[in-house]
C-alpha cells in the first residue's frame, strides 16, 4: 500500500515538473526590418548624430580653458585673455547632455540645452 502510494506521488510529481517547464512554441518572433522603407522610425527622430554648440567663455585671469565630455575626453582647449570673451563653435556627439568647462582650478557643469553656452569664470 506504502509502495502505491509512493509511486502515484512520484508520477503526480513528475508530471507536475515535466509540464511546467513546457516552453509554448506558437509565439513569433518579431520579424526584423529587410529594407529601409520597413523601418518604423518615430516622427521626431532626426538622424543625427552630432550638434553644434556655440561657446563663448570670459575669465577674469590670462589662462587656459578646457571643454571636457562627461567621460573626461577633452573636446577643446583655448587660451582665455583676461576679461575678453573668446568664442568656438563646437561639434559634439548628439548624446552628451551636459559638459564640464575647466579654468584654472574651476570645474563648472554646464548644461547643453540650447545651442549656445556662454559662460564667465
Amino acid at each position: 500500500m506504502i509502495m502505491k502510494k509512493l509511486i502515484l506521488i512520484s508520477v503526480i510529481f513528475l508530471g507536475i515538473v515535466f509540464t511546467s517547464c513546457r516552453k509554448d512554441f506558437d509565439e513569433q518572433p518579431e520579424q526584423a526590418p529587410t529594407s529601409m522603407e520597413d523601418l518604423q522610425v518615430p516622427s521626431n527622430f532626426d538622424w543625427k548624430t552630432t550638434k553644434d554648440v556655440n561657446f563663448n567663455l570670459k575669465g577674469e585671469f590670462n589662462s587656459l580653458v578646457e571643454v571636457l565630455a562627461s567621460n573626461g575626453k577633452v573636446y577643446h582647449k583655448a587660451f582665455l585673455t583676461q576679461n575678453q570673451t573668446y568664442g568656438v563653435k563646437l561639434t559634439l556627439p548628439a548624446y552628451e547632455k551636459q559638459i564640464t568647462l575647466r579654468y584654472r582650478s574651476q570645474e563648472v557643469t554646464v548644461e547643453l540645452d540650447g545651442s549656445t553656452v556662454n559662460h564667465t569664470f
